[in-house]
């Protein structure tokens, strides 16, 4: 059911399009009438929420509960934060205030925040393993430097 309800979006979508590079005035028409079809395929149950990894071109695999919270959550749109193909995180953006749809350029503004977060995330983790390194060395030094002391007190 979900298939072919894609498939007619996707046909009404296409043939939409062409009437508007055609005919430029019936932007505002075709708008609404893919709304109006959109939004009948989905009170009939016959569309679901895409989950689509345009990275890969594949459908993702989320379980019912998961799609539900992020349905529930309002969630529009979900940004990966990638470090050298290691997912570290998630931007994840509800409606924009105005009402308006996410354009292509916000995307890739998402896009750039995530890879600068990911990056951000990456160097913090790396401060903090060589902080937790430079600690363990020094707790080593403290129990050397205690060995030596008691061996030193010993003497007396």
């Amino acid at each position: 059911m979900v298939s072919i309800s894609l498939t007619i979006s996707a046909i009404i979508a296409i043939i939409l399009g062409v009437l508007v590079l055609i005919f430029p005035k019936l932007l505002r028409w075709a708008i609404g009438l893919f709304l109006i079809i959109f939004g009948i395929l989905q009170l009939l149950n016959l569309y679901t929420w895409s989950f689509f990894d345009p990275k890969n071109n594949k459908q993702l695999n989320i379980n019912k509960n998961d799609k539900q919270k992020i349905i529930d959550a309002n969630i529009i749109l979900i940004v990966p934060m990638f470090f050298k193909d290691n997912l570290v995180g998630i931007i994840s953006v509800g409606e924009k205030l105005s009402g308006k749809i996410y354009s292509q350029e916000d995307i890739d503004l998402l896009i750039t925040v995530a890879n600068q977060a990911a990056i951000a995330i990456e160097n913090a983790r790396l401060y903090e393993s060589e902080f937790e390194k430079k600690i363990e060395s020094a707790k080593q030094e403290v129990a050397f430097l205690e060995a030596k002391l008691k061996m030193l007190l010993s003497w007396f």
